[in-house]
């Protein structure tokens, strides 16, 4: 996996306000702040590892991702397993793709945070506690 987050920083070295999608077996991956986007465009689950974060789809349905990246004007690369990579920059994304992962990242953790909240639900069912639970969740959801 190592291999994996060289190659992801290399090439976000070069194409910062770019996703980056690397063929790992019979998935593509997406690390860090470009698998909150992912997540965010394609409901992808995110994955924790203990020094990033990881989202990964089949590699059948790229051509689906591509064109959904194209239709929203996101910069994107994609690396194969022999290190060929297919850049496609949109010189407008830049400010595009900062806006959109701000986005992302909100909308990934007020979901963390409605989980958490279901969670405890669950636990105080029938007690005293369910209003303030209740008011927490009202709270979030007029965040979003």
């Amino acid at each position: 996996m190592m291999k994996l987050i060289v190659k992801y920083y290399y090439l976000k070295n070069q194409y910062p306000k770019a996703l980056i999608l690397i063929k790992s077996g019979v998935f593509y991956e997406a690390l860090n702040d470009d698998a909150y986007i992912i997540n965010y465009l394609f409901n992808y689950k995110i994955k924790q590892r203990s020094n990033y974060i990881m989202v990964g789809f089949p590699v059948n349905i790229i051509k689906k991702i591509e064109g959904q990246l194209l239709k929203q004007k996101i910069s994107y690369v994609i690396l194969n397993v022999d290190n060929q990579y297919i850049a496609h920059e949109n010189p407008r994304s830049h400010r595009h793709y900062e806006v959109l992962l701000k986005k992302s990242k909100k909308s990934y953790w007020q979901q963390e945070e409605i989980n958490k909240i279901y969670q405890r639900l669950i636990t105080f069912k029938n007690s005293d506690n369910m209003e303030i639970i209740i008011n927490r969740i009202n709270e979030i959801v007029n965040e979003i």
